[in-house]
C-alpha cells in the first residue's frame, strides 16, 4: 500500500493544479485508469479528494462519461460494506459536486446497486453527516428525474397533438378537394352547354 501511495502521488504531481484538482480534462483517461487499478483505501481517498478539488464542470463531466461513474459506484459499495464512514462522507461530497444528468443515473455499473439506490439507503445511516448528505443528494437527483420525466411527457404530448392536427387537416382537405373537383367538373359541363347553345344560335342566324 505504501508503494502504491508513492506511485499515486508521483502520478498526480504532474496533473493537479494549485488547488489540488485535475488541471486539464486531457488527463481524465489516466485518472480513470489509475482509479480503476487502485487497491489501497488511502489511495482511493486521495483520488476522491482530487475530484472534490476539481472546479471544471467539463472535466468532471468527461470523468463521469469515461468510466469514472462506474468506478465511484464500486467504491461506494465497498466503503458501505466495510463501514468506512469518513470515506463515505468524502465520496458523497464528490457525488454532490459531480454534474449528474438524468442519463447518468440510468447508466449501467458493475456494482450490485446503482449509486442512487445506495444513496437512498444511506439516508437512514447512523452518522448524521452521512444521513444529511445522502438526503440532500437523493432529493436533488429525484427532482432532476421528475423534471426530466415532465419534459419527456410534454414532448410526447406535443408530438401527439401535432399528429392529431395533421390528421384533422387531412380529414378536412378530403371533402374540400372533392368539392373543388366536382365544381370544376360541373363548370366544364356548363361551359360545354354554352358552347353548344352558341353554335345552335349561330346556325339559326345563318339560316
Amino acid at each position: 500500500p505504501e508503494k502504491e501511495m508513492v506511485t499515486a502521488m508521483e502520478n498526480l504531481t504532474d496533473i493537479v493544479n494549485d488547488s489540488g484538482g485535475i488541471s486539464d480534462k486531457s488527463y481524465i483517461s489516466d485518472i480513470v485508469t489509475w482509479m480503476s487499478d487502485a487497491k489501497g483505501f488511502d489511495v482511493k481517498i486521495v483520488y476522491v479528494c482530487v475530484l472534490n478539488a476539481t472546479e471544471s464542470r467539463d472535466t468532471l463531466h468527461d470523468f463521469i462519461s469515461n468510466g469514472g461513474w462506474n468506478c465511484l459506484s464500486k467504491w461506494l459499495e465497498s466503503f458501505i460494506l466495510t463501514e468506512r464512514h469518513a470515506a463515505i462522507r468524502e465520496l458523497l461530497k464528490c457525488f454532490q459536486k459531480l454534474p449528474i444528468t438524468h442519463r447518468t443515473l440510468s447508466t449501467q455499473v458493475e456494482s450490485k446497486d446503482v449509486p442512487g439506490k445506495m444513496i437512498r439507503g444511506l439516508r437512514k445511516h447512523a452518522d448524521e453527516e452521512i444521513k444529511t448528505l445522502a438526503g440532500s443528494i437523493y432529493k436533488s437527483w429525484m427532482d432532476m428525474v421528475d423534471e426530466g420525466n415532465k419534459k419527456k411527457a410534454k414532448r410526447k404530448q406535443e408530438k401527439a397533438d401535432q399528429t392529431q392536427t395533421k390528421k384533422s387537416k387531412s380529414e378536412k382537405s378530403g371533402p374540400v378537394l372533392v368539392n373543388n373537383f366536382m365544381s370544376a367538373a360541373f363548370l366544364t359541363e356548363d361551359q360545354k352547354k354554352n358552347e353548344i347553345k352558341k353554335k345552335k344560335e349561330a346556325k339559326q342566324k345563318k339560316g
